[in-house]
């Protein structure tokens, strides 16, 4: 008699592409961490791929300075920022 045969592994090939898409994106974070200085470069980069316009250099708000602790309410200090920052723009 002959031994049976082994039983066929099912393999879930959705977890190779998950996988794979996982490391693509740590890849490309820690690009953006490790580019310093250039990373308003590589942002403005990406940006203009996906059709969107870069910001200007300099730009960056902080949520804590715009909204009231604890809250999702912009604080008056908040407002004047934005309206300064759409002024600009």
């Amino acid at each position: 008699m002959s031994a049976p045969p082994l039983p066929l592994v099912r393999r879930n090939r959705w977890a190779i592409s998950f996988a794979d898409l996982l490391l693509l994106l740590l890849a490309f974070f820690v690009l953006l961490q490790a580019s310093g200085s250039r990373r308003d470069a590589m942002l403005a980069q990406v940006s203009r791929q996906f059709g969107g316009r870069p910001m200007a250099d300099g730009v960056e708000i902080r949520a804590a300075d715009l909204f009231l602790p604890g809250e999702a309410l912009l604080s008056a200090r908040g407002e004047a920022q934005i309206a300064a920052l759409a002024r600009r723009f």
